[in-house]
């Protein structure tokens, strides 16, 4: 069996304007759902990491619980395992003030590379221990 097609494209500027229109649209949208998709990949990507935060400080309290628990008739291995959290805890903030780096505007943060000004100043949380 044999048979000419014949097409026929009868351009109207009217509807050549609308789907050219619609052609820019779909170009946008489509740019937006791949910046959609990759926005969506870090946040899943975050939401893992929290996950994963989450379940180490479920981990630590925990941990933290039975230990004290354990040593709750002894006060002599309770106050040095409180001493030992009280180290790691000053070591824990030290290496956070070392490495923030120091807000724009000056102010707060203590983040200047350093330790922290002696004295404590207006900051309420550093008491002796």
């Amino acid at each position: 069996m044999s048979g000419d097609v014949h097409q026929h494209f009868y351009s109207d500027p009217t509807v050549r304007r609308k789907l050219d229109r619609i052609e820019r649209m779909l170009t946008v949208l489509l740019r937006q759902g791949d910046i959609m998709a990759g926005e969506l990949e870090a946040l899943q990507a975050q939401v893992e990491k929290n996950t994963e935060v989450d379940q180490s400080a479920i981990a630590l309290l925990n941990g933290l619980s039975t230990q004290i628990t354990a040593l709750k008739n002894d006060p002599v291995k309770l106050q040095a395992f409180a001493d030992s959290l009280r180290a790691s805890s000053q070591s824990l903030a030290d290496a956070v003030v070392a490495n923030t780096p120091a807000e724009d505007g000056g102010t707060g943060g203590g983040g200047t590379g350093g330790t922290p000004p002696a004295g404590g100043g207006t900051g309420g949380g550093d008491t002796p221990a």
